[in-house]
């Protein structure tokens, strides 16, 4: 039964982290977009950490219902290598490629977010198109 809920946490891991690192990633990755969002790095990172470390649980499990190898010090290792490595490199690099894209857009302060937990900034392509986003948030 334990093996059947860690399955489900993996699989949560790795949803809620593709749903989150998606919006970064398509912003990363697509060109001639209107505008597009940047998280603060810190939500880049767990966004990258969360479906990596589910990942890492689903060979923990087989592991164990298999009971082949040590799968504790495995999944012990690969989380820190994935926390400390793999998701800090992801990061940057994301980070990276977003502050050079974001050089041809206009900041659209109003639209801005500074907090503890959820950071981010909005770009768009001109000044009418950060009112028009701003106007669009407004009338929700």
């Amino acid at each position: 039964m334990i093996h059947i809920i860690r399955l489900i946490i993996a699989a949560a891991f790795i949803w809620f982290g593709f749903e989150q690192v998606s919006d970064d990633l398509y912003a990363t990755l697509s060109n001639g977009s209107a505008s597009f969002r940047v998280s603060g790095i810190a939500n880049i990172w767990a966004s990258y950490c969360a479906p990596l470390v589910g990942i890492v649980l689903i060979p923990h499990v087989l592991m164990s219902v298999a009971k082949i190898g040590n799968p504790d010090k495995l999944f012990q290792r690969s989380v820190l290598i994935v926390i400390f490595a793999i998701a800090p490199i992801l990061t940057f690099a994301t980070k990276i490629k977003l502050s050079f894209k974001s050089d041809n857009y206009v900041e659209c302060q109003d639209l801005r977010r500074v907090s503890r937990w959820n950071s981010y900034q909005v770009y768009a392509v001109s000044v009418n198109e950060c009112q028009l986003l701003k106007d669009r948030k407004n009338s929700k």
